[in-house]
């Protein structure tokens, strides 16, 4: 666990005898970090082979988690090895290892999502400022970083050609020789190359003498023409469109679309981003500009900040807390506390921003005060108020309705005891349930093979005779509609069509592409309306059938997602109708549009449609 010499400069020779000698010097180097490596793509391998495998899983986050741990334990040792704070973070992290693995199959999927990238980003950000704690100045520790984010960029391209080349060269050998290459090659390739060579060619560049760097004044030409040219630029543009729709919020008072926080974490990423690479810049006479932008970022963000407040709050006062919003809050505030700092302060000590971030990372892990105990008591007790409104809690334990629920309370049923049993478990809702079903609930989940919330979700709905209501499957639209597109299942049966006199391939593409208009026979013509997702058809001009299609897309919406592609193609999406002497039965394959105010407007629909007509 030491880094002798630094690197031989025979690595920054080119060809195969660069790449031999950068993978020895990290075998020498970071023994720890490429055993790991191999580890993680031993255990992606066995997960490509068996599909599901949780155990496997399991290894693959838990080497990948170790990387950057072991990483720092390395450079700590080598950097002060008189010293015990690599110690103690060795073994500090080597717990916490152990404790996230051994909790990890009481996750559901989301939670174990969201706890890998908190610990991963953790983990990373230490990697970052852990060996400069207690040192003065920033230039070293500027110098550092600079050398890991360039040698990152080194690492991503040598294992994206290499990948590339030995996929063409695989699949030449398939083609021309005969030789069967089976498809998870390709993928157990990927991700040798991505944990085990690029690991190795990581840190064979890391800076080998750490004291050095403090006095170290290289700064790369290409570095800074793509900060300058590119990232500063683009920062500036996206932070004057942030300010002009503020601007055009307190002009209409009209809410700050949700989709603004995305924009603004990521203008603030590629913003702070930008200012540490040019902060060195700063003090030189012939790079003048960086001042203004070093001085003016945080200025400008400031005006982003309070909408994304806004649009925060307004979230959170419909629909509660959970821990995108938290975690959302928690970096707003974060960004504000350090744009009033160095707005203030004029400080330049950049070492801050990784390790602030770092410390609020680990505070909202666990504890009362952290994201997913604060989501779940702002869920829960949403859900509380709304089942006791309509008389389904009582004492504590879930009663049959004892009136019809309205469609915005089944909503808000369902989406709550949705989130709560994915995100945190039957044990979330346990104390609510009949003894009865919280018991078999659990055991299912804990003994039986997997099976989706959903289909659990719906018989807590039956308890309390409540119609399940699913979630839109889409994302919010610019005029506040959702986007939804629905697909039929594989269907290995056969269907009967007796009784029917044509059959009709419905190609209804965005725009006007595809089919909008079917002249089925000299007196009968089919069309799809977009505006109102319904099929007519004329007879001699006059409507002889009128076939709604939104009542099969809804009923796909409500359909259980892992009912079998035989129940699913049947139930779901097929829709009959018969009006006098005409019949229509149409199978819809595909169908893509936008739902605003409970309209659907098709952009796309695919389908078959059979007609009887009369003679």
């Amino acid at each position: 666990m030491t880094v002798p010499e630094a690197p031989d400069p025979a690595i920054r020779a080119r060809g195969v005898t660069a790449v031999l000698s950068a993978a020895r010097l990290a075998i020498r180097r970071f023994p720890l970090v490429v055993a790991a490596g191999i580890v993680a793509a031993a255990g992606a391998s066995v997960l490509i082979g068996a599909g599901h495998h949780p155990d496997a899983l399991r290894v693959v986050v838990v080497a990948t988690l170790a990387l950057p741990l072991l990483f720092t334990v390395t450079v700590l040792a080598a950097h002060r090895p008189q010293g015990l704070a690599h110690w103690g973070l060795l073994v500090a992290g080597l717990i916490a290892l152990a404790a996230f693995w051994r909790i990890w199959p009481h996750w559901g999927e989301e939670m174990r999502a969201m706890r890998y990238a908190q610990l991963s980003a953790t983990l990373h950000l230490l990697a970052a400022f852990a060996p400069f704690i207690g040192t003065a100045g920033t230039n070293g520790f500027w110098q550092y970083n600079k050398a890991l984010f360039l040698r990152g960029l080194t690492a991503v391209i040598y294992s994206g050609v290499l990948y590339v080349g030995l996929a063409i060269a695989l699949a030449a050998i398939d083609k021309l020789f005969g030789i069967k290459v089976i498809p998870e090659t390709y993928g157990r390739l990927w991700f040798l190359l991505a944990f085990v060579f690029a690991t190795m060619i990581f840190v064979a560049g890391v800076p080998g003498d750490l004291d050095e760097l403090a006095t170290e004044t290289d700064y790369p030409s290409g570095l800074r023409a793509f900060t300058q040219f590119v990232l500063v630029p683009l920062v500036a543009i996206y932070l004057l469109i942030l300010t002009i729709y503020l601007v055009k919020v307190l002009v209409t008072q009209q809410w700050p679309s949700g989709w603004i926080g995305y924009l603004v974490s990521s203008v603030a990423v590629a913003g702070i981003l930008s200012w540490l690479l040019v902060q060195p810049l700063e003090e030189r006479p012939e790079f003048a500009w960086v001042k203004p932008f070093t001085r003016g970022f945080y200025i400008a963000l400031m005006p982003a900040i309070v909408m994304l407040w806004l649009a925060i709050w307004q979230r959170v006062q419909q629909y509660g807390i959970t821990e995108r919003r938290y975690g959302l809050i928690v970096l707003s505030i974060w960004l504000a506390a350090i744009a009033v700092y160095y707005t203030v302060s004029r400080s330049r000590n950049i070492k801050l921003i990784p390790a602030t971030l770092c410390l609020v990372i680990v505070g909202t892990y666990a504890g009362p005060t952290g994201a997913y105990s604060v989501s779940r008591a702002s869920q829960m007790g949403r859900l509380q108020r709304v089942l006791e409104r309509d008389s389904l809690l009582v004492a504590g334990k879930l009663q049959r309705a004892p009136h019809e629920v309205a469609d915005s309370d089944r909503a808000a049923i369902s989406a709550g005891f949705q989130y709560l049993t994915e995100v945190h478990g039957y044990g979330a809702v346990a104390a609510w349930l009949p003894d009865s079903l919280a018991l078999s609930l659990t055991t299912s989940k804990d003994t039986a093979q997997y099976a989706p919330p959903e289909r659990d979700v719906r018989t807590i709905m039956a308890v309390m005779n409540v119609a399940y209501a699913p979630p839109p499957r889409g994302m919010t639209d610019k005029d506040g509609g959702v986007y939804i597109s629905y697909s039929a299942p594989f269907k290995s049966s056969a269907t009967s069509i007796a009784g029917y006199t044509h059959a009709i391939h419905i190609a209804l593409a965005p725009a006007a592409k595809g089919i909008d208009t079917v002249v089925v026979d000299s007196r009968t013509v089919m069309y799809v309306s977009r505006d109102d997702a319904t099929l007519h058809l004329l007879r001699d001009g006059q409507p002889a059938l009128t076939l709604p299609l939104r009542a099969a897309i809804d009923s796909a919406a409500g359909a259980p997602r892992n009912s079998s592609p035989e129940s699913s193609a049947e139930r779901t999406l097929r829709l009959q109708a018969t009006e006098g002497m005409f019949s229509a039965m149409v199978f819809i394959t595909l169908a893509y549009g936008t739902d605003q105010g409970g309209k659907l407007k098709l952009q796309t629909l695919n389908g078959e449609l059979f007609l009887r007509l009369p003679e």
